[in-house]
């Protein structure tokens, strides 16, 4: 079955020969189902090729949906949007990073509100990068925000035990909680490499759908 998956998204998985073991585990539950899903695994364990296997599931559905990615540091938003970047080209499919420090203005209240928005057309995106701040400080004005996310089904979350964290923790607690509550069926796939009480995690965030 996973041979068919590599065979059909090819182009997404160019330098993929065959899944590995902790992306076999997950590959029904990640591309069979629309479940929420946390993974712990340790670094290098193919974590991310995980994320990658749900939003294959997000691309093979007939409406537009689209995913939104967390990651806790600028840098890692930009290394994954590096990363998709060519990939999602070959599916006729884009991405835009908002992370803040590069975001320009477009719309006249930004003027105000500089660390809010992002530039461009913020409706055609397909995928967007942001840190837990940045989009956090987006939803506190969600009534103008919300267009941005009108088709976002799919929130990946990476680096996931950064919710622990005594800075970061509680923007990405609030956050999850927000947008959970924002947007209806909202699935959540997250991985961390250091979090250890996942079932705990699950039924504290993700009570409507078990991992």
């Amino acid at each position: 079955m996973t041979d068919t998956f590599l065979s059909e998204w090819r182009h997404f998985f160019p330098n993929y020969s065959r899944l590995n073991a902790v992306q076999e585990k997950c590959f029904q539950r990640l591309y069979k189902s629309d479940r929420n899903v946390v993974i712990s695994a340790p670094t290098g364990c193919g974590k991310t090729g995980c994320m990658d296997i749900a939003l294959c599931r997000l691309f093979s559905m007939s409406k537009p949906h689209h995913a939104v990615y967390l990651a806790p540091t600028r840098a890692l938003c930009m290394e994954r949007e590096a990363e998709w970047m060519d990939r999602l080209s070959n599916l006729k499919k884009d991405v835009k990073s908002c992370t803040g420090d590069s975001d320009t203005l477009h719309q006249p209240s930004d003027v105000m509100y500089p660390d809010t928005h992002c530039n461009h057309t913020p409706t055609h995106v397909n995928n967007r990068i942001f840190t837990a701040e940045k989009l956090e400080a987006m939803t506190r004005r969600w009534t103008e925000c919300k267009e941005i996310f009108k088709n976002v089904s799919l929130l990946l979350i990476d680096e996931l035990h950064s919710v622990r964290c005594p800075q970061r923790g509680p923007c990405l607690e609030v956050l999850i909680m927000r947008l959970r509550m924002f947007i209806p069926g909202l699935r959540i796939v997250a991985v961390s490499a250091s979090i250890g009480n996942t079932i705990d995690f699950c039924k504290w965030y993700l009570p409507f759908k078990a991992c």
